[in-house]
C-alpha cells in the first residue's frame, strides 16, 4: 500500500470509529419511554423512583384491576382499570408463527400497561406511571371511557375507540385515543403518555435501535435513547450530557401518531 492509500485507509478507519463512538452511549438507558401530549411534545425516559411516593401508595394492584375487552374483528384489546390503560392487544388475523396456533399478542406478560399516563414525582423529579384506579364510565362493542384523578385532584378522562373495518380508509389495526385533562388549580399538571416498552435487540449492545417516533403530518421525529445518557464522544467530539427530556416538536403542534420502536 503506498502512502496515499495508507492515508485514505487510516482516515476511513478514524471516521468509522468516530461515528461508532458518537452513536454508542456509555451506559445502557432504560427501555421504557414516554411521549408527552400535544401541548408539550417531548420524549423522556420513564424510570421507577427508589423513594416512596403518593403515586406508588395509591396504585391499584394488578390482581384487583377490573378488565374490559372490546374488538372489531381484527383487533381485540383488553383494558384495565389500573390507570385506565391497555393491558394487552391481540391481532386476531395475524398468527404469531407458522403453526398458526396463536395470534400476535402485544404487551403480553408485561406488568407495565401500554398507554399508561405518567406525572412527575416532586420528590425525585422523575416521571412515574399513574396506576391508580380509573372507573369505567361507559363502554360499547368498540369503545371504552375511563375517568380518574391524580393526587393533586386533576380529573382525567380517557377514551379509546376501535375503527370500523368496513369503513373506507379505516385502519382496523389501530386504536384512536383521547385524554382530557381538567386541572384542579391555576397551573395544570404536566401529563405524559407512555408509548410502550421494548426488549433490547440481541447483539445490539449499544441499544441504538430503541427509540420514540412521532409524526405531526409534516415531519417525522426520531428520538434515540442515547440522548438520555451521558456520552464523552470521540476525543470530546459529539460529547453531551444526559437530558431529562427531549423536545420532539414545537409546542401546540398536534400529533398524528406516536410510537416506540426497535428497528
Amino acid at each position: 500500500m503506498d502512502r496515499k492509500n495508507l492515508f485514505l485507509g487510516v482516515g476511513c478507519i478514524a471516521a468509522a470509529m468516530f461515528i461508532f463512538a458518537v452513536s454508542k452511549p456509555n451506559t445502557p438507558a432504560p427501555t421504557a419511554t414516554a411521549a408527552k401530549p400535544v401541548a408539550t411534545a417531548a420524549a423522556a425516559p420513564v424510570v421507577s423512583a427508589p423513594a416512596a411516593s403518593n403515586l406508588s401508595s395509591s396504585a391499584q394492584s394488578i390482581a384487583d384491576a377490573q378488565k374490559t375487552v372490546i374488538d372489531n374483528g381484527y383487533l381485540k384489546v383488553t383494558f384495565t382499570s389500573r390507570g385506565g390503560a391497555i393491558e394487552k392487544a391481540e391481532l386476531l388475523k395475524q398468527p404469531a408463527d407458522l403453526s398458526k396456533k396463536e395470534n400476535i399478542l402485544f404487551n403480553a406478560t408485561n406488568e407495565d400497561s401500554a398507554m399508561a399516563l405518567g406525572v412527575t414525582n416532586r420528590v425525585t423529579n422523575r416521571v412515574e406511571p399513574v396506576y391508580s384506579e380509573f372507573k369505567l364510565v361507559s363502554s360499547s362493542a368498540t369503545s371504552v371511557v375511563y375517568q380518574g384523578k391524580l393526587e393533586d385532584g386533576t380529573k382525567i378522562t380517557r377514551t379509546y375507540t376501535l375503527p370500523v373495518p368496513d369503513k373506507e380508509g379505516a385502519e382496523p389495526y389501530s386504536i384512536r385515543f383521547q385524554t382530557k385533562v381538567e386541572a384542579s388549580g391555576a397551573v395544570p399538571t404536566r401529563v405524559w403518555h407512555s408509548t410502550g416498552t421494548w426488549h433490547y435487540t440481541q447483539g445490539d449492545v449499544a441499544h441504538q435501535f430503541v427509540s420514540v417516533l412521532a409524526d405531526n403530518g409534516e415531519d417525522l421525529t426520531h428520538v434515540g435513547i442515547s440522548v438520555f445518557s451521558d456520552s464523552s464522544g470521540f476525543f470530546g467530539l459529539g460529547a453531551h450530557r444526559a437530558e431529562s427530556e427531549h423536545k420532539a416538536f414545537a409546542a401546540n403542534k398536534p400529533f398524528n401518531w406516536v410510537s416506540s420502536g426497535n428497528q
